[in-house]
């Protein structure tokens, strides 16, 4: 499976409906620091990180409360 039909199945798979970005290149991914795969980065609406996580999400996690916590106030 490429790397964008895996994140459009993530994404639905966990009821995601917030915009995904796939970066084929790496070049943001290097300019936000991100150094694993996966890591998930979620945005304000400012375009500023608000939370970065390296992992799998998986349900109940504390990273992924925190996610839902800080979506909730966005």
């Amino acid at each position: 499976m490429d790397g964008r039909a895996e994140v459009e199945r993530v994404a639905r798979e966990h009821g995601m409906t917030a915009p995904s970005f796939l970066d084929i290149t790496g070049a943001w991914s290097s300019s936000v620091g991100v150094k694993l795969d996966p890591t998930f980065v979620l945005l304000d609406r400012e375009g500023r990180v608000a939370y970065r996580y390296a992992g799998k999400l998986t349900e109940g996690s504390e990273a992924v409360t925190k996610i839902t916590e800080l979506l909730e106030k966005m």
